[in-house]
């Protein structure tokens, strides 16, 4: 008796599955593609095993990511990407037919290039990151690759990670260029007044773990400080321990 009850259910909620699995949801139009600030509204109807909708059958919409969808289907787009409208559709019992529908949101135009972080003062044989975004018309940033070159690669000139050199004293003009972005910056490199460095240590010897902390001091001709060039630390040593873990660590406060 226990078997046969057991069968019995079974074999119900095969039938609840099987007839629950006939009915999909269709959405109309079948692909939706916004602009930032667009909106539109979709249409989603439950069809049977017989390709005849539901009417009756209620829908309801859920947005995932940078849209928002009201119980209407309206759509509307506030960010760039690929986005998800969630349907589903209910029956009495419970049971739930579902739609993942994709939205594409796509980017603006580009707008502008903008540099930034420039030393007030560039002296010859010194490096610096150049700090290089990219924007839209809406705003956004983007992480698109830009083309940086040098009028005058003697005088200053760009590697493919967007590190400026100064070579020789004189003036270069750096066009940045994405798309048909394009924006210039004219640099000015300086001689360089350092003749000469002086480097402190807090201690000279030290055990593992132990932090020592290095200043170093740029001086000019006259003995004097020189405060704006760029100092770049590194070093070299091998640890006794023969393993691949690193013999140090340098931190630039």
């Amino acid at each position: 008796m226990l078997r046969f009850a057991i069968t019995i259910l079974l074999s119900i909620s095969l039938v609840n599955l099987s007839a629950q699995d006939s009915y999909t949801i269709k959405v109309e139009p079948a692909n939706l593609s916004l602009s930032i600030g667009e909106e539109t509204q979709i249409k989603a109807v439950v069809i049977d095993s017989e390709g005849l909708a539901v009417p009756q059958r209620p829908v309801f919409y859920y947005g995932r990511g940078g849209i928002t969808v009201d119980s209407l289907g309206v759509i509307k787009a506030h960010e760039p990407g690929d986005h998800q409208v969630i349907i589903i559709s209910p029956d009495e019992d419970g049971n739930r037919v579902r739609k993942d529908y994709a939205v594409e949101v796509v980017f603006p135009p580009l707008a502008k290039i903008e540099i930034k972080d420039i030393p007030q003062k560039i002296y010859a044989k010194t490096s610096f990151p150049l700090q290089v975004e990219v924007y839209d018309e809406k705003d956004f940033h983007r992480e698109v690759p830009v083309s940086l070159t040098s009028s005058n690669p003697e005088v200053i000139s760009v590697d493919e990670y967007q590190n400026l050199t100064a070579g020789k004293p004189g003036k270069a003009v750096i066009n940045a260029e994405v798309e048909s972005i394009k924006t210039t910056v004219e640099l000015t490199v300086e001689v360089n007044p350092v003749v000469s460095l002086e480097i402190a240590v807090d201690k000279k010897e030290a055990r593992t773990g132990d932090v020592i902390h290095i200043s170093a001091t740029a001086l000019n001709e006259s003995g004097k400080v020189v405060t704006d060039v760029p100092l770049h630390y590194s070093f070299q040593g091998e640890a006794y321990d023969i393993s691949s873990s690193a013999s140090g660590l340098i931190k630039q406060d």
